[in-house]
This record gives structure tokens, sequence and C-alpha cells, in this order.
């Protein structure tokens, strides 16, 4: 839908992400950019990493766009 396009040109333009960092961009609640989030991992089109392994992040997830081709 237009929500999860939107997020997916979100993420994109930032390449990294978190739930948080989402949710205050948008305005919009964490529960809802997580659910969102659920549904564009189980499509494909984005992965995840755990952000511990970023000095420069605080822990979370960190979701990314999945390469193509």
């Amino acid at each position: 839908n237009s929500k999860q396009l939107q997020l997916l040109k979100i993420i994109r333009k930032f390449r990294f992400v978190t739930a948080g960092l989402l949710a205050d961009y948008k305005g919009v609640s964490k529960a809802g950019v997580h659910k969102a989030l659920s549904i564009l991992l189980e499509l494909g089109y984005m992965g995840y990493e755990l952000a511990s392994m970023h000095t420069s992040w605080q822990k979370g997830t960190l979701y990314l766009l999945e390469r193509w081709g």
C-alpha cells in the first residue's frame, strides 16, 4: 500500500533506519511502524541487522533495503 511504499522511500533515502527514528520522522507510533516493517520484511523487501555491532548506533535493530538482482 502507499504507506509501505513511503516507508521504503524513506529507508532508501537514509540507507539504515530504526523503528524509533522512522516513528519520529513520520510523527507516528512506534508500534505502527513495527507493523509496517514486519510486513515489508515478510515480503522480502527489507532486511535487518543488530545495531549493537555498530558503535555509532544505539542498541536496537537497523532496517535496510534488500538488494535485488
